[in-house]
């Protein structure tokens, strides 16, 4: 039996639904990261520090450009026939585990100043291991929400389809990282 969470509901929505959706799911975990002081400086990173609202929009921002000429580009070179708004919209709510990411940070109020003086304190810290491993598990259902948005919106074969959401991300990775350097 496969839940929601596996096999998610991208094949029942119109493309302009999927791209309205998938923005509103961005908005709302910038915004939540914000109030959780957690940044996401890059399609894949996750770090917990301050942050203004504005440095939260422009990442959510970069995040975005990354992820559509990094996934986006690539599902291009092996398909040229899909919906750009579905493509678009899907690999946006693919980033849904943020959200939890996000949530999941106001568990953690970690004082800087002692886990760089000791960094044996971070084993009192129930609170930042708990989001560790929320996070890692919640990188490994990105990874498969993307595939699912992939294979939703366009016709590439199972096995280039792999390649394509691994290459995509880790080029979408590289774009926002270069995006961020050069802006900030």
């Amino acid at each position: 039996m496969k839940t929601k969470i596996v096999t998610p509901f991208f094949k029942n929505l119109s493309p302009i639904a999927a791209l309205t959706l998938g923005v509103l799911t961005l908005f709302v975990t910038a915004e939540i990261s914000y109030y959780s002081k957690l940044i996401l400086d890059g399609v894949l990173d996750i770090h917990i520090g301050p942050t203004t609202a504005v440095q939260a929009a422009e990442l959510t921002l970069i995040n975005s450009l990354g992820i559509i000429f990094g996934v986006g580009g690539l599902a291009l070179f092996f398909d040229r026939h899909f919906s750009a708004f579905k493509l678009i919209g899907t690999l946006f709510i693919a980033r849904l585990p943020f959200f939890i990411c996000a949530l999941a940070a106001f568990m953690v109020e970690p004082n800087f100043n002692t886990v760089f003086a000791n960094p044996q304190t971070i084993l009192d810290m129930p609170g930042l291991i708990a989001f560790g491993i929320i996070s890692i598990v919640m990188l490994i259902i990105y990874f498969r929400l993307t595939y699912l948005a992939l294979r939703e919106s366009t016709s590439i074969a199972h096995n280039r389809l792999v390649l394509v959401t691994i290459i995509g991300l880790l080029t979408a990775e590289v774009i926002s990282k270069f995006l961020i350097f050069y802006i900030y």
